[in-house]
């Protein structure tokens, strides 16, 4: 920011940077064009000689195979190697053997790079066999020829015809099946041999030393960033400048390092793709790879020689030259930046010299001249600036005088601004504008209307200077087509004569000096009109184009204040009627008891309504639909019965259940829909009725008749809509509550009628067994619960006894307890033993009852005649003996066995236990012990022994009872009861 200030401030920069522009521009752009045109021409220069190098590489390889191939077609054409095959003789066979071997060691004497040169007959067995190290050749002794017919080259070479030649793949030489060390890599060229029937007798077979014609790769090569290395057509390495890659396919090292992995695909993808290329876009590096092809008749064999060298060495003379030309170009534009500033100093000075006089001149010094002799277009710039001086002289007195009349304007506008907003009292506000007006235009009349009901009406808002008969007259009128109709429709000024405002004239019979002409201003509220400003004076109204101009500004500004000041009395609105739900909100939703609800929201529409009288009129729920009262508020007659009207005779209730709309009736004497209530309207003294359907689910619930008495109540549109809302949110109040009502009615005959089923279900009557006294009871928690006990009396003058605990409380608990008392009955009656009762029991209920579900049980079999008890505990709280004044728990919890429904397979043991007389038994349930008082502390064990210790050991069975009850109730005060109590207390006499 502070550069491109700098460079703009004065001429003289201007100038030098325009020199600058005009001389470095042509220079840049001519450095640049020669900048990449010879960069590009290094840079391909550079690209072309490295994949040079690598072609080069490549054809050096093709070359020396193709000419190891004639090796290979000459040997087999050899006249030793044909006199051999087709000789008969052994003497002779031998004797051209020893020749042939003295030629093949002579041959491999002047082409060292030939490992070994080997005849293989037809057998695959080795005839011949010289091999070489690189400096002397030999022949192989016989006993170490060997048979190669299983070797692949031997069976490829021998399909072939006279004159072809086989390579195989370049490998590491391996003996008797493995890799030779330290690596030597080889290729093998054969060819067919033939004898003179054309019969083929073998091959001739060239292993040619890799090291003779691969590349040399420079093990140092990689740690300057370059890599070279020669791939095969799946791209395995085979050799590589990082030692550790090469020789990585199936054939040899089998290490998996492989192109493929190593680079992304589109680069492996060209490598492989058999041509000679170049790649340097959108890689770091400059890649060329060229193909060799082994064997010209199998082109689908191929390696690839890859050279890879980074960017930055290869294009190093590039970056070199790019260094030196932007040198040289920078010294270049210094120079010329120097040569811009000398000239444009010179060239500028006379202009700072003008620019010193005007600056003098600006400050307000109008008797200062400008001199100066340049004899060019500056001098006569000064000239006009001299005669430019004379004339602002002449015209700054009048320029002031302007300015202080806008400024008088502007402050009358603020002030008018600031008093249309300055309070809430909108007439007042406009009253003291109007008085700012007159007094900034020199006026006598002002008054302004505001457009009521659509445009239909004009209110007189406020007016200064105008007689009250006209005030009260003009409070309200009908808009007709006079000036103020048409400034509303056309939202333009109009200047009103005496003789075309018929009103104005009338009162000015009588008021001689009001106005005989008036200006009528539209006063907008952003795009529409919404009232008229009428301004005027005894002498007659006569405003400039610039007073025009100014009270534009200022009817926006009254048109603003009027907007604004609806804005709030909407909002006034709008508040008391969110105020008004909110209430009526809050009211229904404090109770689900219908009772509770009705009243308060009854009184709370009455209120936000204005009327002081109202009833609830609900259809019951029977088949015939009466219409019922169940709430009603305010004042009434004494003598008035709501109750006995009968509602469902109502002609409003046809009107509100075909239309569900409200009924607001003004006079409710003479009302045909309020036939049947004229005698209770008379009484009361009600005037206005608003009806208000209840409709929920498109079905009339009832309704809400609102009352006004001794006093007429004028709805307006908005209220009306008001009202529905809130009957809308009161009918599903009621509703809600109406369905309260009905489900816990429902609940509680449920509830009851399940209690007496669970009661009927209990021991109605306590079995006589000799030698035994009994009393038990049960008292659930809820209506119903899941404790049960059951008497069960048996032949031989035996006695069951049966206390459980099904999990759970009320009617889900209810129902696995009749479940569990029926199967247990049954199973006792048939089975006798406890045992076996308890076993069968819990293999029925594990079937039948939902998974988490499970009944703690006891069962006793008392023999009284033998004194003996059998007892099994599933899961059930440990029966208590009180013999001797010593209380004794049988079966505690630990030799207890599981809860009934918990596990199908259980097979629960049975106690055999000694009565003695005066023994008391104690069956219980965990309800007792765990009883809380209002501080949460439980009954429990101890408490329940010491009861027992201290009553009486001869008490009844029911004393004892009734006495455990009354310790525990007092122990728990006026606490709630959580949990079913069952108790069951035998005596053995």
């Amino acid at each position: 920011m502070n550069v491109t200030k700098y460079l703009f401030s004065s001429l003289q920069s201007k100038l030098t940077l325009a020199f600058i522009v005009l001389v470095a521009a042509p220079l840049i752009a001519l450095g640049i064009a020669s900048l990449r045109a010879t960069s590009n021409i290094i840079q391909t220069n550079a690209e072309a000689g490295f994949a040079t190098s690598t072609g080069d590489e490549a054809e050096k390889m093709q070359s020396f195979l193709t000419r190891a191939e004639g090796d290979a077609v000459l040997l087999a054409r050899t006249p030793g190697l044909n006199q051999l095959i087709n000789s008969t003789d052994p003497h002779l066979w031998h004797e051209s053997r020893a020749q042939l071997a003295d030629f093949f060691r002579s041959f491999s004497s002047n082409h060292l790079f030939y490992e070994e040169i080997s005849y293989i007959d037809e057998t695959g067995q080795q005839i011949i066999k010289v091999s070489s190290d690189g400096q002397r050749t030999w022949v192989v002794s016989d006993d170490k020829l060997q048979n190669k017919a299983g070797e692949y080259y031997f069976s490829e070479t021998m399909k072939l015809e006279s004159g072809q030649v086989f390579v195989s793949q370049l490998d590491l030489d391996r003996e008797f099946g493995n890799i030779v060390r330290p690596f030597k890599p080889v290729i093998r060229q054969s060819t067919p041999v033939f004898d003179q029937q054309g019969r083929r007798r073998g091959i001739v077979v060239l292993f040619i030393l890799g090291s003779k014609f691969l590349p040399a790769i420079d093990p140092d090569y990689s740690e300057s960033g370059g890599v070279e290395f020669m791939v095969d057509q799946d791209g395995y390495y085979l050799i590589h400048s990082d030692f550790a890659r090469a020789w990585s396919g199936p054939l040899n090292l089998n290490t998996g390092y492989n192109l493929h992995a190593d680079y992304p695909a589109d680069i492996a993808e060209a490598i492989l793709s058999g041509d000679t290329g170049l790649i340097s876009e959108g890689v770091d590096s400059i890649v060329t790879h060229a193909p060799v092809f082994p064997d010209p008749a199998h082109p689908e064999h191929y390696w690839v020689m890859v050279d890879i060298h980074p960017k930055s060495a290869v294009l190093a003379p590039v970056a070199q030259f790019r260094n030196l030309f932007v040198g040289v170009l920078a010294g270049t534009l210094v120079a010329a930046s120097l040569l811009s500033l000398v000239i444009s100093r010179w060239l500028s000075r006379p202009l700072v010299e003008l620019r010193q006089g005007v600056q003098v001149i600006g400050q307000g010094n109008l008797d200062h001249r400008l001199t100066l002799s340049t004899g060019d277009e500056i001098e006569a710039l000064a000239n006009d600036f001299n005669l430019m001086a004379e004339r602002l002289q002449e015209s700054y007195s009048g320029l002031e005088q302007k300015v202080a009349e806008r400024t008088a304007e502007l402050t009358a506008l603020n002030a008018i601004a600031f008093t249309v907003n300055s309070s809430l009292d909108l007439e007042a506000d406009l009253e003291q504008a109007l008085e700012i007006i007159k007094q900034e235009l020199n006026l006598d009349f002002a008054w302004i209307f505001l457009a009521q009901d659509n445009s239909q009406h004009l209110h007189l808002a406020a007016a200064s200077g105008l007689p009250d008969e006209f005030l009260r007259g003009e409070a309200r009128r009908p808009v007709t087509r006079c000036n103020c109709g048409q400034v509303l429709d056309t939202g333009e000024f109009c200047h009103v004569q005496n003789d075309s405002c018929r009103r104005l004239q009338l009162y000015r019979q009588k008021y001689p000096h009001l106005p005989a002409d008036h200006v009528s201003v539209p006063v907008f509220s952003k795009q529409s009109v919404v009232g008229v400003l009428n301004l005027g004076s005894s002498n007659g109204t006569n405003l400039s184009a610039d007073d025009y101009r100014w009270l534009e500004t200022v009817a926006r500004q009254i048109g603003n204040a009027v907007e604004n000041a609806a804005l709030y009395q909407n909002t006034l609105k709008e508040a008391d009627r969110m105020a008004a739900l909110n209430r009526v909100s809050t009211t229904v939703s404090v109770s689900w008891q219908l009772d509770n609800v009705l009243y308060p929201l009854l009184s709370e529409m009455a209120g936000v309504l204005g009327m002081n009288q109202g009833v609830v009129v609900l259809k019951s729920n029977d088949r015939r639909g009466r219409y019922k009262l169940r709430a009603f508020f305010g004042r009434w007659q004494p003598e008035t019965d709501l109750n006995n009207i009968a509602w469902q005779t109502l002609p409003l209730l046809e009107n509100l259940e075909r239309t569900h709309a409200p009924v607001y009736i003004n006079d409710a004497a003479g009302s045909k829909w309020l036939d049947s209530l004229h005698g209770l309207i008379a009484r009361e003294g009600i005037q206005t009725v608003l009806a208000l359907p209840l409709v929920v689910q498109q079905q009339l619930i009832g309704f809400i008749q609102l009352h006004s008495v001794n006093h007429t109540r004028i709805f307006e549109t908005e209220e009306i809509e008001l009202a529905k809302t809130l009957t809308n949110q009161a009918a599903v109040a009621i509703e809600k509550a109406r369905l309260y009502e009905a489900t816990v009615a429902r609940y509680e005959e449920e509830q009851q009628m399940a209690r007496q089923i669970q009661q009927n279900l209990l021991p109605r009557n306590v079995p006589r067994i000799p030698g035994l006294q009994i009393a038990g009871l049960c008292r659930p928690a809820q209506a119903t619960g899941g404790d049960f006990f059951d008497y069960i009396p048996l032949p031989g003058n035996k006695l069951g006894v049966v206390v459980g605990d099904v999990t759970g409380k009320s009617l889900p608990a209810a129902m696995v307890m009749a479940l569990a008392r029926n199967t247990i009955r049954a199973e006792t009656l048939s089975l006798v033993w406890p045992n076996l009762v308890m076993t069968a029991a819990n293999q029925m209920l594990s079937e039948d009852i939902r998974r988490g579900t499970f009944v703690a049980t006891v069962s006793a079999l008392l023999d009284p005649t033998n004194k003996k008890l059998l007892l099994v505990n599933a899961g059930q709280t440990a029966t208590l003996l009180h013999r001797n004044n010593q209380i004794q728990f049988l079966l505690p919890d630990e030799a207890a066995g599981l809860p009934l429904g918990i596990q199908p397979d259980i097979i629960y043991s049975q106690a055999e236990i000694d009565l003695l007389p005066g023994d008391t038994l104690l069956f219980y349930t965990d309800g007792i012990v765990e009883a809380k008082n209002s501080s949460g502390d439980m009954f429990g064990f101890d408490r329940l022994e010491t009861v027992l210790q201290s009553i009486p050991p001869n008490a009844p069975a029911e004393t004892v009872l009734h006495g455990l009850l009354a310790d525990m109730e007092k122990f728990v005060g006026g606490a709630e009861q959580h949990d079913d109590i069952t108790l069951v207390v035998v005596q053995i006499k």
